[in-house]
C-alpha cells in the first residue's frame, strides 16, 4: 500500500475528477427531492437517503487524492484541519444562518427561542444540538448537517490525527471492522438510514467511518491499479440515479442499503474516477452546485411551502406539484450553483 501512496504522493498537479464532480452534485439533487417530496406534495426518490453514504465515499477517495502526497511531504494536521476549514465553513455558515432564518417559516423540531439560541451557537462551532425537540436531531436547524457534523469531527480529524497509523493492513482491517459495526447496526435497525438524530447517532457513525475510509482505500487501490475498461460518465449517473428511484420494499430496503454501500457505491467511485466525460463542463457545474446545494436547500424549501401557502397553493394536484417542485428545485440549484461558483477558489 505504500507504493499506492507514494503514487499519489507523486502527482503534482490537481486533478479534478468531473464525473465524480457530476455524481456528487446528482447527489445533493437527489437529497433535495427527498426532502421536497413530502413538502410540496410531489415525488421523493424512494433510496435518496443513501446518496449521503456515496458523499462520505466521494470525501474519503477525493480527500487522499489531494491530501495523501501533502502529508506525505510533512503537512501537519493543523495545516490540513485549517484547510479543511477554509473549505466547508463559508458555505456551511450560509446553510446555519439560513437555517435559523427558516424557523420564521417552519419550526418542525418545535423549538423554543432558547433551544433556536443553543441550536445556533453549537452550529457556529459545527456541534451537535443537546438533544432537544421533537425529534431529539442532531442538527434541527438546518437537517441535513448531521452528516457534515460527523465529515468535520469524525472524519477529517481522525484523517488529520491517524494518517500515518491508517494505512496498508491497519486501513484494510478498519474499513472490515467498521463494514462489520455498520452491518450489525443496520439489521439491528432494520435501516441504513442512521446518524440524523441522538437515538441513531450511533448508526451515523458506522456510516461515515466505513464509507470514509473505504473512500480513501479505494483512491490508494486506484492510484496503483486504475480500471483498464473505462465506461461512460453518462452510465455512471444513469447507474446511480436508477439506484435512488429503485422501488424496494421495506423489508429489502436494510439489504439494498448494505449493497448499495459496500459494493455499488466503491464501483461507481473506482470506475467513474476514470469515466469517459463527453461534456465535462456539466459534470463541472453539478459539482460546483453540489455542497451548497446541499447545505441551502432544506430551509429554501420552507421558504418556498411558506410562500404556496401565502398565495393558496398549499394543496394542488399531483401532478401540478411535481412541476411546482421541479421549478422550485431549479431555482433553488441556479442559487447554489451562483454560491458555489463565488467560493470556487476556496475548493480543494
Amino acid at each position: 500500500m505504500k507504493d499506492s501512496v507514494t503514487k499519489i504522493a507523486g502527482d503534482k498537479k490537481a486533478r479534478r475528477f468531473v464525473t465524480l464532480d457530476a455524481l456528487r452534485g446528482a447527489g445533493a439533487a437527489a437529497v433535495m427531492a427527498f426532502h421536497a417530496g413530502p413538502l410540496l406534495g410531489g415525488y421523493s426518490p424512494p433510496l435518496a437517503y443513501l446518496a449521503v453514504d456515496m458523499f462520505f465515499v466521494l470525501s474519503g477517495f477525493v480527500i487522499a487524492y489531494a491530501y495523501d502526497a501533502k502529508m506525505s511531504n510533512g503537512m501537519s494536521p493543523l495545516a490540513f484541519l485549517q484547510a479543511r476549514v477554509k473549505r466547508l465553513y463559508p458555505i456551511y455558515l450560509i446553510g446555519l444562518l439560513l437555517g435559523a432564518a427558516s424557523l420564521y417559516f417552519n419550526n418542525p423540531n418545535e423549538l423554543s427561542r432558547v433551544g433556536a439560541a443553543v441550536s445556533f451557537f453549537c452550529g457556529l462551532f459545527a456541534l451537535p444540538t443537546p438533544p432537544m425537540g421533537a425529534f431529539r436531531s442532531l442538527f434541527p436547524l438546518n437537517g441535513p448537517y448531521w452528516s457534515l457534523i460527523f465529515e468535520f469531527w469524525i472524519a477529517n480529524l481522525s484523517f488529520a490525527f491517524l494518517w500515518r497509523v491508517l494505512q496498508g493492513r491497519v486501513l484494510w482491517a478498519f474499513v472490515a471492522f467498521c463494514a462489520a459495526i455498520l452491518s450489525a447496526g443496520v439489521m439491528y435497525a432494520k435501516s441504513i438510514d442512521l446518524g440524523w438524530n441522538w437515538h441513531s447517532a450511533p448508526g451515523g457513525l458506522a456510516r461515515v467511518c466505513f464509507s470514509f475510509y473505504a473512500g480513501v482505500l479505494l483512491a490508494r487501490i486506484h492510484a496503483k491499479s486504475p480500471p483498464r475498461i473505462k465506461v461512460p460518465s453518462s452510465a455512471c449517473l444513469l447507474a446511480f440515479c436508477l439506484l435512488m428511484v429503485l422501488p424496494v420494499s421495506t423489508f429489502w430496503k436494510p439489504v439494498v442499503g448494505l449493497v448499495s454501500v459496500f459494493l455499488f457505491f466503491p464501483a461507481l467511485i473506482y470506475w467513474g474516477a476514470e469515466a469517459i466525460e463527453k461534456y465535462p463542463a456539466v459534470g463541472a457545474a453539478f459539482g460546483d452546485a453540489s455542497y451548497a446545494l446541499y447545505a441551502i436547500h432544506r430551509p429554501l424549501l420552507y421558504l418556498f411551502v411558506w410562500l404556496l401557502a401565502a398565495g393558496g397553493l398549499s394543496s394542488m394536484p399531483k401532478l401540478y406539484a411535481i412541476v411546482t417542485q421541479i421549478v422550485v428545485m431549479a431555482v433553488i440549484g441556479i442559487l447554489a450553483w451562483g454560491i458555489g461558483k463565488r467560493f470556487s477558489a476556496q475548493r480543494r
